[in-house]
């Protein structure tokens, strides 16, 4: 919703508890850490499943930029911008959080031999995930390899969707821990185990992966180790793919050239320069001075999963729709209230291989 303000008092969001438990089987997708495209290798030395895990993962992937060519090119990520990009996911029989967060809980280098010059740094982010005032924590994402890094242990990342926390490692010390200018990636699932996607739809050898590609997934308690299934339809891609990109995200939402085969409408927020599904209520598209215990405004739509009535009064037959700063809908296949636009892929039609195959 563009440039809604309300006055409200600014209170801290603070979750009823926080459960090592995943009773909802809530899940988020982790993409690609750089503002391009990335690649990896498809052979297991250097990727899932039998890359070296040396922070005790369930997997760990090594990611270079895209040169597109069947060949890596190891000097391309020299220095880029390294981004934590987590979004909503849901897996089978499991509910959509309403809010992520990541805490920064390790911070060294990233080579056994203690030395900066071998391979630069290691940063650990545990990833939590609130469902209805519930919080859970789903496991962690390490990168290693890093370089300027922005947050400290202990740090908190209130909205790790599209967030900078440092720079490739580029040095000139060649060792065994680091041999290119590369980020490795490491998944670790507290229940079960994280799992992983190696390679794009419909590309063979080096796997490619799009500027917001998912590269793995957080949560539920899958049975073993494994890939992931993940949808084919553009609207797969999370809204804030197009934070700063106003243009982008309008392209996704009110100025779309073909919106009657969207199965999500983004908008953007111009105060915190973020791209959220239209409706989402002020609190979690980053004006943070508009989350309130009291206005039911700053509420989840999740609140009213399995009441319609009340999903409505948030959305569609809202009778007094000029003070709202969101816009909930129901989805009757799953008897969920979520923000009107979000992708049918996320409201329950779970594991897609194919988007079209959701309910509409």
């Amino acid at each position: 919703m563009r440039n809604v303000f309300l006055v409200a008092m600014l209170i801290a969001f603070v979750p009823s508890a926080v459960l090592a438990q995943n009773p909802n089987r809530l899940a988020v997708d982790v993409r690609n850490p750089y503002t391009s495209a990335a690649e990896n290798s498809t052979d297991p030395d250097w990727c899932a499943p039998s890359h070296w895990k040396p922070w005790g993962g369930d997997w760990a992937c090594d990611v270079w930029m895209d040169n597109g060519t069947a060949g890596i090119n190891y000097s391309l990520a020299c220095g880029k911008p390294v981004y934590l990009k987590v979004s909503p996911s849901t897996l089978s029989a499991g509910m959509v959080p309403d809010k992520i967060r990541a805490k920064v809980v390790y911070t060294s280098t990233a080579c056994a031999n203690g030395q900066y010059a071998s391979g630069g740094y290691a940063q650990k982010y545990q990833i939590y995930a609130t469902y209805r005032g519930v919080e859970v924590d789903l496991g962690w994402v390490l990168f290693a390899h890093l370089d300027n890094l922005v947050y400290s242990t202990g740090q908190w990342i209130e909205d790790p969707m599209n967030t900078y926390v440092g720079t490739t490692f580029s040095g000139s010390t060649y060792s065994n821990c680091w041999g290119s200018c590369h980020i490795h990636v490491e998944f670790y699932n507290n229940s079960g185990w994280a799992c992983w996607q190696n390679l794009a739809p419909g590309r063979t050898g080096i796997g490619a992966w799009g500027k917001s590609s998912i590269i793995g997934k957080l949560g539920g308690a899958l049975g073993a180790s494994g890939q992931c299934p993940v949808c084919s339809n553009e609207e797969s891609l999370a809204c804030s793919t197009w934070d700063n990109d106003l243009s982008g995200c309008d392209a996704k939402g009110l100025y779309d050239s073909n919106p009657a085969n969207d199965t999500q409408d983004c908008a953007y927020f111009l105060a915190t320069n973020k791209c959220r599904p239209r409706g989402t209520p002020n609190c979690l598209g980053g004006l943070t001075a508009y989350c309130s215990s009291t206005n039911s405004e700053t509420f989840a739509c999740s609140t009213w999963d399995g009441n319609v009535a009340a999903c409505d009064q948030h959305g569609l037959y809202d009778p007094n729709p000029s003070d709202d700063t969101q816009d909930c809908a129901y989805h009757f296949d799953t008897a969920r209230c979520l923000s009107r636009g979000t992708s049918n892929c996320a409201t329950g039609c779970t594991w897609c291989w194919d988007c079209t195959s959701c309910p509409q």
